[in-house]
């Protein structure tokens, strides 16, 4: 287990450094994680606040990441660009109204070049119909009105994704949160048990078989532990993440 833990750690560190584009550098040093309590700050505190109601608080979630996620922001702008399309191919299925007004001046260049010699105004007025082009222009049109309906739909179904990723982020950040507690103190009646195991056998009331369970009962509580504060912060840049805080996480 110790030679698995310690490749565990060595291949982390591996990928760590490829994530940071940090390859160049031999040894990362790693500074010690601070165990979370109850008063732990957040990424998204800014956003809840001191919310207490769990369903506002996922509320205000919801509606930021809504609002803040740049693929959300993506996805609406193609609405926009489809209904601007779909908009300019009906105008061009449409009777078109030309209007043109022209103002032509002739000069006496031999006797006076500065005296006006004619004056033409020219206003013209069109009507276009498109009678016959294949089916084009109803093509085009029609080829819009998808268009603008599979981006309504992508918009759709992206926030509908995001809703369910930020409560399901949400709902496990506090559990890990909740989690801390119960494997802090499963660690700490573990080692009481390892340490009655020990004085028991050093007062010849116990044996090594008791000592060796005690012992093992405590390491996997003080794994437990350690999961637990990873799960808490991996909850936290979760969340983080799906409500378009990535940026933020510390």
């Amino acid at each position: 287990n110790l030679l698995q833990a310690q490749n565990n750690a060595q291949v982390s560190e591996a990928h760590l450094r490829i994530a940071m584009g940090a390859l160049d550098i031999p040894v990362l040093n790693i500074p010690d994680v601070p165990v979370p309590t109850s008063a732990t700050p957040c990424v998204i505190g800014s956003i809840v606040g001191d919310e207490k109601d769990d369903a506002a608080a996922l509320k205000k979630l919801t509606d930021f990441a809504l609002t803040s996620r740049p693929d959300l922001s993506q996805a609406r702008m193609s609405v926009a660009q489809s209904e601007t399309a779909l908009s300019t191919a009906k105008v061009s299925a449409r009777p078109q109204l030309n209007i043109d007004l022209n103002d032509r001046q002739q000069f006496d260049a031999k006797n006076n070049p500065l005296k006006r010699a004619s004056e033409i105004q020219v206003f013209a007025l069109g009507f276009s119909v498109p009678l016959y082009d294949g089916g084009n222009l109803r093509a085009a049109v029609k080829a819009s009105e998808a268009s603008l309906r599979g981006s309504v739909a992508q918009l759709d179904t992206q926030q509908q994704q995001v809703t369910v990723t930020v409560e399901q982020s949400w709902r496990s950040l506090q559990l890990a949160r909740a989690s801390l507690p119960a494997a802090e103190a499963a660690q700490k009646a573990a080692q009481i048990n390892y340490d009655a195991a020990i004085a028991a056998r050093q007062e010849g009331i116990g044996n090594i078989t008791d000592v060796i369970q005690a012992q093992t009962s405590l390491v996997q509580a003080q794994i437990n532990y350690v999961q637990a504060i990873y799960n808490f912060y991996t909850a936290d840049a979760q969340l983080a993440q799906a409500v378009g805080l990535a940026d933020r996480i510390v």
